[in-house]
Parts: C-alpha cells; structure tokens; sequence
C-alpha cells in the first residue's frame, strides 16, 4: 500500500462536528506511520499493555455491532478474528461470534448490509459499547450510501455513547479515482471517540490495531 492511498483515504474520509476538522497530507501520513497502518500482520500486532477495568476479576464483556453496506468485508473481518468460517456470500440476519483479548471478551454481531436489512439494524442498538463500520474502499460509486448509513448511526440516541471503529478495507485493490468521480465523505458527529483504520480484510492486515484501539479507548 503506497503512502499516497493512505493520504488520500483519510483525507477523504472527513469528520466534521461543531468545529469543522481538518487533516493535513503531511500530518496524516506522520499518523499513519506512527501507529504502524497496515505495515504488519496483525496475528504479530503487539498488543499495548493497558489495563482495562474488570467486574468482580472478570474479563470485561464489550458487545460490538459490526456495520456496513453488503460486500464491505465485515463477515471475512470476523472469520479473521475468531478464526471461524462463514457460509459464502452475503449475510442474511446476522452471524454472532466473541473473542477475548487483553482481558476484555468482546461479543460481536455481524449484520446484514443490504437495504432490505439495515432498517433492522436498530434492534441492535441498545447496550452498544462500540460501533465497527466498515466501508468498501474499492467501491467508490457507494460513497454516498455508506456516508449515510454512518450519518444515521452517528444520530441514533442508542448509540450516543457508543465508540465508533471505521474499517476502511481492501486497501489492497483500492485506486484513486479521477477527481470529478467523487466527493469526500462528510459527516457530523458529536463527542464519540473516532477513529480511522486502514485494513485488507482477507490478510487480517490493520484489524487487530483498530481492536486495540477500542480496548484502549473503553479502559476507562
């Protein structure tokens, strides 16, 4: 992956909340260096050795919901994390697996991403500790629906305490498009912790650095 796409893919992917935020080139490619994006397999990330709070001794239980358009990668994303297979092909209902990592045991439900499914993706809403989106970054075309399924999440009152975890996947097969192809995805959110990873879903590459980064932002 050329230091150029991951420029180019956080800085299209802006934020903006009631102070519009602003990533420069240079600062964002010092970023993804410094937290080593999608430069090393992720069965080798070191996990950074941060206590998490326990209930009673016991791991601390994180429910995540895994979110996106259909064919966004999140199903082979959790085959890499639990090391399990998955029937082939789009996701109907949900699949519902768990990992345990630096002590916190993480449920994750993965949902369906089609339009027929995403209306029920509320019934899922309540008791979200952290929201992992995944969007298609070969998949241009879809900017515009992924920038508002995101924007509905950001919005629900479920999920308003809710940390936000963004898979920017298949990195690996994603090009720049001509500029007239596209417009930044822009939304507003208000003070959920956020954060951008780049990842290639069927290596593993940057998953496990955006798990810890949910870790650490719930070890308080």
């Amino acid at each position: 992956i050329s230091p150029s796409l991951i420029v180019l893919l956080l800085s299209l992917f802006g934020v903006c909340s009631s102070v519009k935020e602003t990533f420069h080139r240079e600062e964002i490619l010092a970023m993804a260096e410094n937290r080593g994006a999608i430069k090393r397999p992720s069965n080798e990330h070191a996990a950074v050795d941060i206590p998490v709070k326990k209930k009673n001794g016991e791991p601390r239980i994180v429910k995540v919901l895994m979110l996106g358009l259909n064919g966004a990668g999140k199903t082979t994303i959790l085959s890499h994390l639990t090391e399990s297979s998955y029937p082939p092909g789009p996701t109907i209902g949900f699949n519902v697996d768990y990992i345990t990592r630096r002590d916190v045991k993480l449920d994750i439900w993965d949902l369906g991403g089609d339009c027929q499914q995403r209306p029920m993706w509320k019934g899922y809403f309540p008791g979200t500790d952290a929201v992992i989106f995944v969007a298609d970054w070969a998949d241009w075309k879809r900017f515009k629906d992924v920038e508002s399924e995101l924007q509905q999440l950001l919005d629900a009152p479920e999920l308003k305490d809710a940390i936000f975890l963004n898979f920017a996947n298949k990195m690996d097969i994603a090009e720049a498009p001509e500029d007239e192809e596209y417009r930044p995805i822009e939304v507003e959110r208000k003070d959920q912790p956020w954060h951008i990873e780049p990842c290639i879903a069927t290596t593993g590459k940057g998953i496990y650095e955006g798990i810890d980064w949910i870790i650490d932002s719930l070890k308080t």
